[in-house]
């Protein structure tokens, strides 16, 4: 025994002289990571105090002005449920509406009002054609797809007599289908404790994030063939699911325009991540393209636009939404096509 317990000390010691140091450092790590979570931030700004609960939708914007939110900005829904001025339900005469339906993207999360396109592209109009009246109406709502998009259109969208549609769409638009679905078919690790750990610790959802990130820049390693995705895979066959029920829900919309002799444009917003993607293999661009060309739609893609900048337009470290200069970006854009067509609609 007492040749044993200098050396349990000893190892005791060396034990503590390790875990200690290592304590801290994950203690900092999580505290730092905890400040950028986005799980995090979307419990504190996103759900309350914007979120009510809607009958069909699951949620909608509840009316009303919300002031030094996390975001530390000013936020005002109107009567109407929809980020901005408050609008009347029927169009004056002589206005020409558009309405913009997305997700956070489109609603501006985290910007002032002024700053996101819907309000951006009514300031142009506006100055360029004065004298005539314009209504670009922001029914973009945080958490939103497809399924949501659809019914607002068919619930609210309609009855707003619009003269011309925007679609914005994003990755994470696809039902049942996340963006890392589509870079890294090996992300779903075994690991004990897993969802325990993602649902309490930032940290271990940064490094999940990381690890599906791994899909991305993996050309130069010669592992590409690591990240291949079984075509027959219980994944895959959920991706294509997901892109299908898009599609057919986007033809919907599409189609309820063009009944009525309404513009119809899909908006497509890049996720950071597929500037990394030295693959371009899983961009679903090229698709929705291919669907406005099958099914009579216009589609505008902004990687161009958004690649010809010497930054990316994303606010660090949010990979999903554009920053103020992105929405410059994506409002000079949607002017360019409402004007290549605005002869066909009355301005008087």
């Amino acid at each position: 025994m007492e040749t044993g317990s200098p050396r349990l000390k000893h190892t005791l010691f060396l034990a503590l002289a390790i875990l200690i140091p290592l304590s801290i450092i994950l203690c900092a790590a999580e505290l730092t990571t905890r400040y950028f979570d986005p799980q995090i931030r979307g419990k504190q700004g996103l759900q309350n105090p914007f979120w009510a609960h809607h009958p069909t939708r699951h949620h909608a914007l509840k009316p009303g002005d919300y002031a030094d939110t996390i975001w530390g900005i000013f936020f005002h829904v109107n009567k109407l449920g929809f980020r901005g001025p408050e609008i009347s339900k029927d169009k004056p005469q002589g206005t020409m509406r558009i309405l913009c339906l997305g997700d956070s993207i489109t609603m501006g999360s985290a910007l002032p009002e002024e700053a996101v396109y819907p309000r951006i592209v009514e300031g142009i109009l506006l100055e360029r054609y004065p004298g005539h009246r314009f209504e670009v109406i922001n029914m973009g709502v945080s958490g939103y797809d497809i399924e949501e998009e659809h019914l607002q259109f068919k619930e609210e969208g309609l009855l707003l007599s619009p003269d011309a549609v925007v679609v914005q769409f994003c990755l994470n638009d696809v039902p049942s289908v996340e963006f890392v679905d589509l870079i890294n078919p090996l992300r779903e690790l075994d690991i004990p404790g897993k969802r325990f750990l993602l649902a309490h610790l930032a940290l271990a959802r940064f490094l999940r994030e990381r690890y599906n990130r791994l899909g991305l820049k993996n050309a130069f390693l010669g592992v590409d063939h690591l990240f291949e995705m079984d075509p027959e895979s219980p994944q895959a066959q959920r991706i294509e699911k997901g892109f299908s029920e898009y599609e057919t829900r986007l033809r919907e919309i599409a189609s309820l325009c063009r009944k009525r002799g309404v513009r119809f444009l899909l908006l497509i917003v890049p996720h950071r991540a597929q500037f990394d993607d030295r693959r371009a293999r899983y961009i679903p661009q090229k698709r929705l393209i291919a669907l406005g060309r099958e099914s009579g739609f216009d589609v505008l893609d902004l990687v161009p636009l958004f690649s010809s900048l010497e930054k990316l337009p994303y606010a660090f470290p949010d990979p999903v939404h554009p920053d103020p200069i992105g929405h410059k970006i994506i409002a000079g854009a949607i002017v360019q096509w409402l004007e290549s067509g605005i002869e066909d609609i009355p301005l008087k």
